[in-house]
């Protein structure tokens, strides 16, 4: 069967921190744009914007006049509070060397130039270019370690939070990227464009937003530098989540 991708990081530029490309076709443009700060925004900085409310129904009159404008925003965003603690999540499967440069380059060449791709079409390319690489890269869902590509019956996902947990040595720090990212892309999955994904991604992290407490426990687990982190993990290219857990470096996500 052939899976598609899903849940792959998305750079986006959004207040306090950054999130990573819901899609496989992240450019190497889209990423290098992203701006992040260091150090969380205060709740109460008059420079924060409210997450966006539930749109109200039109107000009625009987004098007939038009009261569109009073009508509430409309928002894309899914405003009702998501419990990102239940989102799973694995410890890194870290196996060092098993990549070449030479590799990785191969497997990021083609999830840029093949922003449809497929598994098969994925695990073939680099099956071909290494057996031994391609059996680091991807894993089962159900492994008690996770790989750098995570397989279930009908989709793939990057293994965002086991590079965090990688770079960061902290494996509390991926586990809380993970479910910080995995809450973003679910409460936004309604919106259809990049303005309004960037927006949506904004608010929600707020403290009053659904994914305010996975944005609270992301800066507890990783501290100040978690930008980073993001950076080293998704900031060119999707070959990094491979290089650190298959390529050279020798870390093991503090496991």
């Amino acid at each position: 069967m052939i899976k598609s991708f899903f849940a792959i990081p998305s750079l986006v530029t959004m207040a306090g921190l950054a999130v990573v490309c819901a899609g496989v076709g992240c450019s190497e443009d889209a990423a290098g744009t992203a701006t992040v700060a260091n150090e969380p925004a205060a709740p109460a900085d008059e420079e924060q914007k409210a997450p966006p409310k539930t749109p109200a129904p039109p107000p009625t009159s009987d004098d007939g006049d038009d009261d569109s404008d009073d009508e509430a925003p409309k928002t894309c965003m899914d405003t009702k509070p998501f419990d990102a603690t239940t989102v799973p999540y694995h410890p890194p499967a870290v196996k060092a060397g098993s990549c070449t440069p030479a590799d990785i380059k191969v497997f990021d060449d083609y999830m840029r130039n093949n922003p449809e791709a497929s598994v098969d079409g994925v695990r073939e390319t680099m099956t071909k270019q290494s057996k031994r690489c391609s059996e680091c890269v991807f894993g089962a869902a159900d492994d008690d370690k996770w790989a750098a590509i995570v397989l279930d019956a009908t989709s793939a996902t990057l293994n965002g939070g086991g590079c965090v947990s990688v770079v960061s040595g902290k494996d509390d720090c991926g586990k809380s990227y993970q479910q910080w990212n995995t809450c973003l892309n679910e409460v936004c999955a309604a919106c259809s464009e990049q303005a309004e994904y960037t927006k949506c991604t904004d608010a929600a992290q707020q403290a009053e937003g659904p994914c305010g407490e996975a944005s609270k426990s992301l800066l507890g687990a990783c501290g100040n530098n978690v930008n980073d982190y993001l950076t080293t993990c998704f900031g060119n290219g999707l070959g990094a989540v491979v290089e650190q857990l298959c390529g050279s470096p020798a870390k093991d996500g503090g496991i």
